[in-house]
């Protein structure tokens, strides 16, 4: 039913980049494709830059990747896992178990932006067209 989902890390392409970062998704004839760099933003004593993964694949056949504050994103995250630990996810549920969750961290934080994050997610089928969302 679904088509197998893969994550390919490449190194530090440059040292020497911009004081931005980047997440990209696209539907290909094939499939999605999700691309990010590497570059986190952090607004811990001021803003500042590290480095770290931004795509990830909780579940079988669905990446998501990350844009905007990273220590809320992980919190997300972890409530992502809890909720797949100790529920029945379904792949055509996922979307707005997903939605539900940033909305309310980002309302928790009232949307200030230095707190604000954004998730991309892709869901790869086999016998249907991949999904961007």
């Amino acid at each position: 039913m679904f088509s197998d989902t893969k994550l390919i890390r490449w190194g530090n392409l440059s040292s020497k980049l911009p004081n931005m970062t980047f997440t990209l998704g696209a539907r290909c004839m094939n499939g999605v494709v999700l691309v990010a760099d590497r570059k986190i933003t952090k607004f811990d004593d001021g803003l500042t830059f590290d480095y770290g993964d931004k795509l990830f694949a909780e579940l079988r056949h669905i990446v998501f990747g990350s844009s905007g504050s990273t220590g809320v994103f992980e919190l997300f995250r972890a409530k992502i896992r809890n909720h797949i630990r100790t529920q029945n996810v379904d792949v055509d549920n996922i979307i707005p178990i997903l939605t539900n969750y940033v909305y309310d961290l980002n309302r928790q934080y009232n949307f200030r932006s230095e707190l604000r994050f954004d998730v991309l997610v892709a869901i790869g089928y086999k016998d249907t067209k991949s999904t961007l969302t």
